[in-house]
């Protein structure tokens, strides 16, 4: 198996850290170098280190497995553009507790799929996208790449969200909608129409505020 090293030093990428472990075993452990981070600290979580900053990657490794463990949509592009042309490879993770349907998935590279995530068949899913705890991506759905899927989100059928888009925690998309590009519907939010560019939309039904 080759080597990981997680981008990340929050609880995000602590979350990663044992979602692969319980994923793998403990046997993972050793295949786990450590983090790379701009913060001070130096231990992580059982005793891995932050290893250096992004430079860190640009200059000394390739040929590993990255984990792009950063809550931030924006962040996790821009850290992507900067180190996407050398030879590294970005696996999606599994919680050993997710519900994916075997029947017309796409889904494309470094998406993190938590806890009890559910999804549902001929949904199409592209890059680096954060599929929370509890979260639900009905039939025929399309989510394109960056997005955030926050804790027991319901996304229903035919829905398509465009790049950079953060769906809060327990909020409810209804179907053929579609989310615009750096849309953000807030937490416990009822959305029952299409979004504008940028925007962001709470309350039930959700409105842009």
């Amino acid at each position: 198996m080759k080597k990981f090293i997680i981008i990340g030093s929050g609880g995000l990428a602590v979350e990663v850290y044992a979602t692969l472990k319980n994923y793998y075993g403990n046997k993972i452990k050793k295949d786990i170098l450590g983090f790379v981070s701009n913060e001070k600290k130096r231990i992580v979580i059982d005793n891995k280190k932050i290893l250096g900053d992004d430079n860190f990657l640009l200059n000394k490794i390739s040929n590993i497995n990255l984990v792009l463990a950063i809550g931030d949509v924006k962040s996790r592009k821009k850290i992507y553009n900067k180190l996407k042309r050398k030879k590294f490879f970005w696996p999606n993770i599994y919680s050993s507790n997710k519900k994916i349907s075997i029947n017309d998935i796409k889904i494309g590279k470094g998406n993190i799929f938590c806890d009890n995530s559910l999804i549902c068949p001929k949904v199409i899913i592209g890059d680096f996208n954060i599929i929370n705890m509890n979260a639900i991506i009905s039939h025929d759905c399309r989510i394109n790449s960056y997005c955030n899927l926050n804790p027991g989100c319901v996304i229903s059928g035919q829905v398509k969200i465009d790049d950079l888009c953060e769906i809060g925690s327990n909020s409810v998309i209804h179907q053929n909608l579609k989310i615009n590009k750096n849309s953000k519907i807030g937490l416990g939010s009822v959305l029952v129409t299409n979004t504008k560019i940028g925007k962001t939309y709470f309350g039930n039904p959700a409105r842009s505020i």
